[in-house]
């Protein structure tokens, strides 16, 4: 894979316990399979030590690009990442977690092999019970988001123009997915290439994911988003709509219980 060029983005806010296990799971990724990459550690404002463990990396690997910015959140990072990466492919990670072994093995080889494919995801934290890979159509996603910036990859030519919206704080990665989603083919390879460094739960345990009403929101303003450009059906509309309120019921039951299960011990 050496004719390949992977930029990968990488936001970073007060990350200092786990920035370098991040970027060090990137690059064993990146240079076991022999590919031409670059990292862009964006320092979103940082308050402790990030910017400076960021140089301390960029210093040891002349593949790392470090930029700072006011803090402005994920969105305005990543987009700023976007728009200074020089990849044929553009990947994202998060700062608190790691890629694992065969993520790029699998995803670029299915690149090369379909050169009409925009981007691929894969599995975030669990294993998928899929077994083969499937694309990915609006209808598909509506019901069952298959998309996490950690497990993605684009291929630039086919998504220029399309960024993270700097005005959504909540779901703003599921509009991004859904503007590619729209006009291009994504796929969905069922494996497992990404974790979280703490193996905290996917939602309900800290962070913007421990707010389950204001994600609600933003999940419900990308469905009207979709509908309002056409791309589905006013019954598709309202039944992904009503889909959704129960995820959300269930996500907050489930939330509750595990605290509940906490506060017994």
């Amino acid at each position: 894979m050496s004719e390949i060029f992977l930029s990968v983005v990488i936001p970073c806010y007060n990350c200092s316990q786990t920035i370098r296990a991040c970027v060090e799971s990137v690059i064993a990724e990146c240079e076991l399979n022999k590919i031409v990459y670059e990292i862009l550690l964006i320092d979103d404002g940082s308050r402790d030590n990030t910017l400076s463990l960021c140089n301390g990396l960029k210093n040891k690997n002349p593949n790392i690009r470090v930029f700072t910015q006011k803090n402005s959140g994920p969105s305005v990072a990543r987009n700023r990442g976007i728009k200074e990466s020089r990849g044929e492919f553009v990947a994202f990670n998060d700062s608190d977690d790691l890629w694992l072994a065969g993520k790029l093995s699998v995803q670029l080889d299915f690149f090369t092999k379909n050169e009409d494919v925009a981007l691929v995801c894969s599995c975030y934290g669990i294993q998928s019970h899929n077994r083969n890979s499937f694309e990915i159509t609006m209808q598909k996603e509506l019901f069952h988001n298959y998309y996490s910036p950690q497990t993605s990859i684009v291929r630039r030519k086919s998504v220029a123009g399309i960024f993270f919206p700097e005005n959504q704080k909540y779901s703003e990665d599921m509009r991004f997915f859904l503007e590619i989603l729209s006009n291009n083919k994504c796929v969905y390879i069922p494996i497992l290439v990404a974790k979280n460094f703490y193996d905290k739960e996917i939602f309900g345990d800290s962070g913007l994911s421990s707010r389950l009403w204001e994600m609600e929101k933003g999940e419900l303003q990308n469905l009207a988003f979709i509908y309002s450009i056409k791309k589905v059906s006013f019954l598709i509309f309202c039944l992904a709509y009503a889909w959704s309120f129960i995820k959300f019921l269930r996500r907050v039951f489930i939330s509750e219980l595990r605290k509940i299960r906490t506060w017994r011990r």
